[in-house]
């Protein structure tokens, strides 16, 4: 026999949702770094080192919500935001490789290469992961609420007319409820 706790399925899918934000505020905050030394690398200074890495990531969000969204609701990703969602992440992997490249030349190098590439892919499996969450969560709920109730529908009448009849007296006649406005007629 196989015992449920009815918590089980909220804490795990709170416990997934919580360490998908962490990693996800860790993965930023590296690919962030590393986009601001590959943009200041390129030559451009002031505010704009600091700002540029925000289009990408928030490309990356965008698209992730949209795609969320549509998880959620039993519905097939846009194209758009799967090719939005790919464009931001081949962004952020081209700045992390760029960023670690110039230590590529020794063992120790292309290990610290590795290293720097290896945010993004993690991002992309642990949302993976909580999207497959997402969706079975949904195929479960849009299942139950459209199925078909296996129980009988009992009707409502009898019921009424059994609970209207006191101890030991009998049911109103029909004819006399009826043309009385529906009031008990009789002992």
């Amino acid at each position: 026999m196989r015992l449920r706790r009815p918590g089980a399925a909220a804490l795990i899918k709170w416990s997934a949702a919580a360490a998908l934000v962490a990693g996800v505020a860790v993965v930023a905050w590296i690919s962030y770094l590393h986009a601001v030394d590959v943009i200041r690398w390129a030559g451009e200074s002031g505010a704009i080192v600091y700002v540029y890495p925000v289009t990408i990531d928030g490309l990356i969000y965008v698209a992730s919500m949209v795609m969320l969204d549509c998880a959620r609701r039993g519905e097939s990703s846009p194209v758009l935001a799967r090719t939005m969602l790919v464009l931001g992440i081949g962004a952020t992997v081209l700045a992390n490789f760029t960023a670690g490249y110039p230590y590529a030349l020794s063992f120790r190098g292309a290990v610290r290469l590795w290293v720097f590439c290896w945010p993004a892919p993690v991002v992309i499996l642990m949302y993976e992961l909580m999207m497959m969450l997402v969706r079975r969560r949904a195929a479960a709920s849009s299942t139950s609420s459209t199925a078909p109730s296996s129980a009988p529908v009992a009707d409502a009448a009898p019921m009424r007319q059994q609970r209207a009849r006191a101890p030991g007296r009998r049911a109103p006649s029909t004819a006399a409820a009826a043309s009385n406005g529906g009031a008990r007629v009789g002992p």
